[in-house]
């Protein structure tokens, strides 16, 4: 559902035009990439998935997912014969996601081949905000595209190669802020 103050929603960090920015709910996307990866080593049926539209520090290129109300979601189908159960918490500042169900899940090896590098840049700009001498940085990162797939080694010894497609990754600028 939407992301409103109403509903318990804080501020949070969004990409929006290329920048980082604060917007209520913002940050919810670790929560998505969380149970992608989750669904995914569960060997779960994959329905819809979208990545960012810059990298995130916080997985790998390709196993993030981004959901934005009513344009981008992050929806998995239980295809197997048993019913699942999804256990989550948040312990200090670490999110836990858990699945259980009654199968014995496969060994999920996960696989990226970078095909493109578009290198970032910084800028540097005054920030009346800032004291006078102090300096703010923000590290920047590279535009990628690439390829990820995953291997699954199920109990019986059977293997199958499941494959998620190639992402785009734009450029994020550095930034170096500075007092007046």
């Amino acid at each position: 559902g939407q992301r409103t103050k109403a509903r318990g929603f804080g501020p949070g960090p969004v990409y929006v035009n290329g920048n980082i920015g604060t917007t209520i709910g913002g940050g919810i996307c670790k929560v998505a990439t969380t149970m992608f990866n989750v669904a995914v080593q569960a060997d779960l049926q994959i329905v819809e998935r979208h990545p960012h539209s810059m990298l995130v520090p916080y997985v790998p290129p390709g196993r993030d997912a981004t959901i934005l109300w009513s344009h981008k979601d992050l929806r998995f189908r239980n295809n197997k014969d048993t019913p699942i159960v999804i256990w989550s918490g948040v312990y200090g500042q670490t999110l836990f996601i858990a699945l259980y169900g009654q199968y014995y899940p496969p060994l999920v090896e996960w696989h990226y081949e970078e095909l493109g590098r578009n290198k970032t840049w910084v800028i540097k700009r005054q920030n009346p905000n800032l004291p006078t001498g102090e300096v703010r940085t923000m590290e920047g990162y590279d535009g990628v595209s690439g390829r990820t797939w995953i291997q699954i080694y199920y109990p019986d010894q059977t293997m199958q190669k499941r494959d998620f497609g190639v992402d785009y990754y734009r450029p994020m600028p550095g930034l170096i802020e500075y007092g007046p």
